[in-house]
């Protein structure tokens, strides 16, 4: 039985020089945006509805691909005198494309800032099993849109929900 071996040679042609340069740039601006996201972030989120700060979050992405977080975020209860304050923490991994940040904190651990807080934690985990599907036993998944990339500045926007970054 004779055998053959033959040499595959892949020639990929562009339609027009436009379409190699503009591949290139995408390629480059992705790998460019890799090093603007990598580092700390002081992240802030307003809820659109109710027009107050809702959350503080010190994102830190790192090179490898690991992330942690750090954060507060208030539970507004308008038949209270007060409102519930709790604070997060979250270790996890960060990955991105040209369009989005995905980021995913495993685990998601959230605790209550002060006595009156403690027992609006459980609404809190509550509300996260039955409505975030994304989180679950302590996983929480975002896919953050990024808008105006700055190097000292960006902006990330899920759905309804929008944080304004600075370093």
């Amino acid at each position: 039985m004779q055998r053959c071996t033959f040499s595959v040679i892949l020639l990929i042609f562009f339609s027009t020089p436009v379409d190699a340069q503009s591949v290139m740039a995408e390629i480059n601006a992705t790998s460019r945006l890799g090093q603007i996201l990598q580092g700390s972030w002081h992240c802030r989120y307003t809820n659109l509805f109710i027009g107050d700060q809702v959350l503080n979050e010190n994102f830190q992405f790192k090179s490898d691909g690991a992330m942690s977080s750090v954060g507060e975020f208030t539970y507004y209860l308008p038949k209270e005198e007060q409102n519930a304050q709790f604070n997060f923490k979250a270790a996890g991994s960060w990955e991105y494309d040209s369009k989005r940040v995905l980021v995913k904190y495993e685990p998601f651990e959230v605790s209550a800032s002060n006595a009156f807080s403690q027992p609006y934690l459980n609404k809190i985990e509550k509300f996260y099993a039955k409505n975030v599907k994304k989180s679950y036993k302590g996983t929480r998944l975002l896919s953050l849109t990024y808008f105006e990339v700055q190097p000292e500045s960006l902006v990330f926007r899920e759905k309804y929900d929008t944080w304004s970054c600075s370093r």
